[in-house]
């Protein structure tokens, strides 16, 4: 008896514009992708489910690439994703530690992924992993704060959570580090906008650290903060 594959189908797919492409147009791109290819119904406790979303997640993170190249002309992006199966989110079989940077959702993040990423575990995490743990906390935190904001007002938008370490880089030097965050894009227009997250321990105010860094490199955002250990910077991109 032969053994069933697990891999997805592959498929190329060129995209053609009659334009210099766009944020935006990339943006348009993002949503057309999640809508056609993803399952954002999808049971985070199967294995092909999981398979689907860690191939799915190159197209979202070269989309996203591009996306900060045109916003930033030479800028570049490194994400560098977290190990999951630390916390308990994944078994160790189902997720490589290179994968599970990206989560696309829909408009009010509600999905059956996020929630069971996003679950409190901090009864479970081992001591020596709270420190680390505490940025999947805030990105917790960060998705009530959106979701308190957009319940009055559903938008039509895609979300996509990052699990992962973001650096905006140029000239191969790091600019900044994000710790993890969330990603807006309109349905309507592409419109990308990015929740960047800070995580500080405490002793730090992590809005004050944003707000220094952020101005240093001359980048306009509005930051808010979240609690005494996490702030997030609101990006149009």
């Amino acid at each position: 008896m032969g053994e069933t594959s697990l891999e997805p189908d592959e498929l190329v797919i060129d995209v053609i514009t009659k334009h210099t492409p766009t944020s935006n147009d990339v943006g348009k791109l993002l949503v057309w992708f999640i809508d056609n290819f993803d399952d954002l119904d999808m049971n985070p406790k199967e294995e092909y489910s999981l398979i689907r979303r860690v191939e799915l997640e190159s197209v979202y993170l070269g989309l996203l690439k591009r996306v900060v190249e045109l916003a930033y002309p030479g800028i570049t992006l490194r994400f560098e994703p977290w190990n999951l199966t630390r916390f308990g989110v994944f078994d160790d079989s189902m997720l490589p530690e290179s994968r599970g940077a990206l989560w696309p959702a829909s408009s009010m993040m509600n999905d059956r992924f996020i929630r069971h990423i996003l679950r409190n575990r901090q009864e479970e995490i081992p001591s020596e992993l709270r420190e680390n743990y505490a940025e999947l906390i805030g990105l917790r935190c960060l998705r009530q704060k959106l979701r308190t904001h957009w319940i009055h007002r559903t938008p039509r938008q895609k979300t996509l959570l990052v699990t992962a370490s973001v650096i905006f880089c140029k000239d191969s030097k790091d600019l900044i580090e994000y710790d993890g965050g969330l990603l807006t894009i309109s349905s309507r227009n592409g419109n990308i906008t990015w929740y960047g997250l800070e995580s500080k321990s405490g002793k730090t105010d992590p809005k004050y650290s944003l707000d220094k860094r952020l101005q240093t490199l001359n980048i306009k955002a509005k930051t808010t903060r979240l609690d005494n250990c996490h702030a997030f910077a609101k990006i149009s991109l």
